[in-house]
């Protein structure tokens, strides 16, 4: 098994020369709170306490407080009425940090493509990263190679070069590798550790354009 390091860097092995540009501003919603909050300091403290209060959907942290909201640099504008409503900003030079996944899915060498392909399925993801018995990264398999697995172990049909970069690689850098390799997932490494993975539908997430 191999790893290879995609991006930029000077750890790099697979240089991706154009990064994609894009800019994507991304509608979020969330709960408003009954009522708002209590507003001191003016006009603009009254304005923003509906926000201030509420529970944010956000696309990098999860479910958050308006008032994080508030502070952030990509927050471009907002609504309270008749919904809460968002609008927050993603560009190509931000890092994968913030939308890898940090608890990817995986599974073993030794596992029958069956059962893989189970706990792919019901965990809705598309690529199970593949441990071997040292629990050290081995590969990546996808539901289409498990599928056609049969009854084999998934060390038999999984890929066993695998295409990496770090946390510090921006999304442009990442979309361009994913488009340029024919790859669905890159995992996210800090040499020898796995910190997470960053997927296609992560891109989509961010509002990375196909």
């Amino acid at each position: 098994m191999a790893v290879h390091i995609v991006g930029a860097t000077g750890s790099s092995v697979v240089a991706v020369s154009q990064p994609q540009p894009f800019h994507a501003v991304l509608r979020v919603g969330g709960a408003a709170s009954p009522g708002g909050a209590a507003a001191a300091g003016g006009a603009a403290a009254a304005a923003d306490g509906p926000l201030a209060s509420a529970r944010v959907a956000c696309p990098r942290k999860g479910c958050v407080a308006g008032s994080e909201c508030l502070d952030c640099v990509h927050l471009q504008a907002w609504r309270t009425a008749p919904e809460l409503r968002l609008y927050c900003s993603v560009e190509d030079s931000e890092s994968v940090t913030a939308w890898m996944r940090t608890r990817p899915p995986a599974t073993t060498v030794d596992t029958r493509c069956p059962a893989a392909d189970e706990f792919a399925a019901a965990r809705g993801v598309h690529h199970l990263l593949v441990f071997d018995r040292l629990l050290e990264l081995a590969g990546v398999i996808c539901r289409c190679d498990l599928a056609h697995g049969a009854g084999r172990p998934v060390g038999t049909v999984m890929t066993t070069d695998v295409f990496a970069i770090e946390p510090s690689t921006s999304l442009g850098v990442a979309a361009a590798a994913m488009r340029d390799l024919h790859v669905g997932c890159l995992p996210v490494v800090r040499g020898p550790l796995l910190l997470g993975i960053l997927t296609r539908r992560d891109l989509d997430r961010a509002g990375v354009p196909r």
